[in-house]
């Protein structure tokens, strides 16, 4: 169902956010979240978080500890209602919070059918973009070469 406006709150935090251009914080993330007048007109919550392991494991300020925690959180919550999408490389401390939490076995996007897709695009971009199509062949060898070897599937 979709819905015809969105919530005061959320609406509230955009502006909050000026308009957009600063992202939220994850205490006002989860105060919004939490307002039954955000959810009591939704069927289905859809939360998406991409590369998690991109977010800093830091023992000092525990940011990927804190996004942790919220995941683990959002399964007391409405637990019907909301549903996650998280991407990640495997990661040790990520595995051994979210592992127990999964309904389905996780689904890896692993392979060489992955680094054949990566050095497929990387190849085209050199090929095709206005400007890289002119760099020297050895230059975009180069970059072909080590992107793709760095880009460990991702």
């Amino acid at each position: 169902m979709q819905v015809p406006h969105l919530p005061e709150e959320v609406e509230g935090l955009y502006k909050r956010c000026d308009n957009g251009n600063r992202k939220a914080a994850v205490p006002e993330l989860k105060e919004v979240l939490k307002q039954p007048a955000v959810v009591k007109d939704l069927d289905d919550i859809f939360i998406i978080v991409d590369a998690l392991d991109e977010c800093p494991y830091d023992e000092v300020h525990g940011l990927r500890e804190e996004a942790l925690d919220l995941i683990v959180e959002f399964e007391t919550w409405l637990a019907s209602k909301i549903h996650l999408l998280i991407t990640s490389r495997r990661e040790l401390d990520i595995e051994q919070r979210l592992t127990p939490l999964l309904g389905i076995p996780p689904i890896s996007l692993e392979g060489s059918q992955i680094d054949s897709d990566i050095e497929l695009h990387i190849s085209e971009q050199l090929s095709t973009d206005r400007k890289l199509k002119r760099w020297p062949p050895q230059v975009k060898l180069q970059i072909e070469e080590t992107l793709t070897a760095q880009a460990d599937g991702m």
